[in-house]
């Protein structure tokens, strides 16, 4: 379970990072685009890899549940997903979900025109659920609150490469909630 001290730690590490880290950018990075052909289209009516990734996700966890999973996923040269790993909270049903809609990326990518066997690309995807806040505790509804705070924080620093030259996407929007 993830605590408001780990949340706060979080929070003022990751935006030392990003702003100890000017604009980096990934000398080989291929595109995510859903093919006509692509078997969910008749279903899915996204054009965005976040979108994608969402698809078929629960919106909304239970009451006075809050949690985040953050998704790293490489793609390689033929554009194919060839690692994939996530840390944080285990319990959250989305995470089997946004695996399996990871590795359905695979012939989806358009690869840069130069284009060797050593290419990767790295992306990090972090996903958060916020459950409702009607008759939770203080505590339940700071860790929300803080939750917000850190994926507000990472949305304005969507696009960019991390230290280890991981490409950023933005994190998931999120329902409306009211704190009572």
């Amino acid at each position: 379970m993830i605590s408001l001290l780990h949340i706060h730690r979080f929070i003022l590490a990751l935006w030392l990072l990003l702003l100890s880290y000017p604009l980096m950018s990934q000398s080989w990075k291929p595109d995510f685009k859903i093919s006509i052909n692509y078997r969910t289209n008749a279903i899915f009516k996204g054009s965005d890899l976040n979108q994608f990734l969402e698809f078929n996700v629960p919106n909304s966890a239970g009451f006075c549940s809050s949690g985040m999973i953050i998704f790293y996923f490489r793609v390689n040269y033929l554009g194919v997903v060839d690692s994939l790993y996530h840390e944080g909270d285990p319990d959250m049903k989305a995470a089997g979900i946004i695996n399996q809609n990871i590795l359905n990326t695979n012939g989806n990518w358009i690869l840069p025109k130069i284009t060797s066997t050593t290419n990767k690309c790295w992306f990090i995807f972090p996903y958060f659920i916020l459950g409702g806040l009607n008759n939770c505790s203080d505590q339940d509804k700071k860790k929300h609150e803080q939750l917000l705070i850190l994926r507000n924080l990472l949305s304005a620093f969507k696009f960019r490469a991390d230290e280890k030259g991981r490409y950023l996407l933005a994190p998931n929007p999120i329902q409306s909630y009211s704190i009572k």
